[in-house]
């Protein structure tokens, strides 16, 4: 069945590598409703970030982008 989910995702720019915190699933599309199951994962049993069903593969480039703006200044 077709699911929505959020997730929080901790980036660690000095490796390049992504893990997810948290996943929330929705039965439904479009996040409705409160979410039907939660997994939280802890920093010892990390979860990596991918995509292994998306060609091409974008982890490398979403890694890249948050990595990046660490570099962006404000005036």
């Amino acid at each position: 069945p077709y699911r929505s989910y959020v997730t929080e995702v901790l980036f660690d720019c000095l490796t390049n590598t992504a893990s997810y915190q948290t996943i929330d699933y929705f039965s439904l599309p479009g996040w409705k409703n409160e979410p039907d199951r939660r997994l939280a994962y802890s920093q010892a049993d990390p979860r990596p970030m991918e995509f292994p069903d998306v060609v091409p593969n974008p982890t490398q480039r979403i890694i890249r982008a948050v990595c990046q703006t660490s570099s962006i200044t404000t005036n």
